[in-house]
């Protein structure tokens, strides 16, 4: 049996308590959390998340780096916005809680206005026209800095999915291609539903960095993503089943949409998630 965990994405409901995401987690028995960190203080107070780890007796082994364009402000973290100011104080919160792992997103080529709206939360406009010397600096630090960070929280690179802009595909990220994330930085973050969206079947991106991948956003893909991992067009129990024969020992986090899990509704969200668990542990194990 493989000896990678499986945790849940506490971003899969967002729009719960954080302390129910715990609550919830513990029940379905996974063996972790991944917390999204945004601009909630709940979701970045290393003595909060302490307290709720001793209370559901499970704890965050990734944390993940809040999304720049939602952290206008976070309370606590008196820094600039920028891309690699938050990815370090998030690296700095995972050392105190004894994280294994931290989350950043490749950065942007294009500068990005965010519209708020009521059903989506937020929508990113892309302007290409803008370059983001921000995000320059971002892959800067990630090429450069993040090989020498050897002790520590790692620091898993996530791929990202195409984006639409003005009713065509793009893919505005840098080193969003599986030749480019695969060697981008010393640990990965696979993105199943991410690869999905490109067309590319996560388990030729998994062949290409799989020595360098360190935990996977595990949900499927329909046409919609982060789907529940099994159901929709992704094979993913073949690319578990592949992860185990290679020893793979790392995290598989369970990353969905609510309305994937069945929010509103409590009884659905356990059940969704017990069985996601089951379909991750069956597949893990099955040599």
């Amino acid at each position: 049996m493989s000896s990678a965990r499986v945790i849940f994405s506490t971003g899969s409901l967002f729009i719960w308590d954080t302390a129910a995401c715990f609550q919830v987690a513990a029940k379905a028995g996974c063996d972790g959390l991944e917390v999204m960190c945004d601009e909630r203080w709940s979701t970045r107070s290393p003595e909060y998340l302490n307290k709720l780890s001793e209370r559901y007796g499970i704890r965050p082994i990734t944390l993940h780096t809040p999304m720049i364009h939602l952290a206008r402000h976070l309370q606590g973290w008196n820094i600039p916005i920028t891309y690699v100011d938050v990815a370090t104080c998030t690296l700095d919160l995972a050392e105190t809680i004894g994280a294994e792992t931290i989350v950043v997103h490749l950065p942007p080529k294009v500068s990005v206005v965010t519209v708020h709206n009521a059903d989506t939360r937020w929508k990113g406009m892309w302007l290409p026209w803008f370059s983001n010397k921000n995000a320059k600096k971002m892959l800067d630090w990630i090429s450069k800095t993040v090989p020498s960070l050897e002790n520590g929280a790692k620091v898993g690179v996530e791929n990202l999915p195409l984006q639409h802009w003005m009713g065509r595909k793009a893919n505005p990220f840098y080193c969003n291609t599986v030749e480019e994330w695969s060697t981008v930085a010393p640990h990965l973050t696979m993105d199943t539903t991410h690869w999905a969206t490109h067309g590319i079947d996560p388990l030729d991106a998994y062949h290409a960095a799989k020595e360098r991948v360190a935990h996977v956003h595990l949900s499927n893909f329909d046409g919609r993503e982060h789907r529940l991992p099994h159901k929709g067009d992704v094979d993913l129990g073949r690319l578990l089943r592949e992860m185990a024969r290679d020893g793979f020992d790392g995290t598989i986090c369970i990353e969905l949409h609510p309305d994937s899990l069945g929010f509103p509704h409590e009884k659905a969200i356990l059940q969704n998630l017990k069985d996601s668990v089951d379909f991750c542990r069956e597949n893990l194990s099955a040599l």
